[in-house]
């Protein structure tokens, strides 16, 4: 018969490294599942294809973020097809724009209007 843990060993069980890192990947692999459909290994091939750069800066996830973020999956909303990889950036501009090529050409021709050239 197995004995109960206590809480403190059970918490100085979770907290080894090993044990950790599995914790981490099952729930990355979860949140990747429920909200995009595909696994961790999946993220993973993306992430070699792309070689870990983000599809429209091309900076990498070091470059890209000083908290270390993983590049975030990018998707359609109205068909949740997954589009590449991107950095918080990156994303965060697609997503304040709403996906909407016209009002992220104006955000360009403004930027220009003012002086600023790419």
């Amino acid at each position: 018969m197995r004995r109960i843990m206590t809480d403190q060993e059970y918490k100085d069980y979770i907290n080894q490294p090993r044990v950790k890192v599995r914790r981490i990947k099952a729930a990355k692999n979860h949140q990747l599942k429920k909200r995009y459909g595909i696994d961790l290994e999946q993220y993973e091939i993306l992430w070699k294809i792309q070689e870990g750069r983000c599809s429209i800066c091309h900076k990498t996830e070091a470059e890209a973020t000083k908290s270390g973020f993983r590049l975030s999956v990018d998707h359609d909303h109205a068909t949740g097809k997954i589009r590449s990889l991107l950095c918080i950036s990156c994303n965060g501009v697609l997503g304040q724009s709403k996906d909407n090529p016209v009002r992220l050409l104006e955000c360009v021709a403004y930027l220009k209007s003012h002086g600023i050239e790419p």
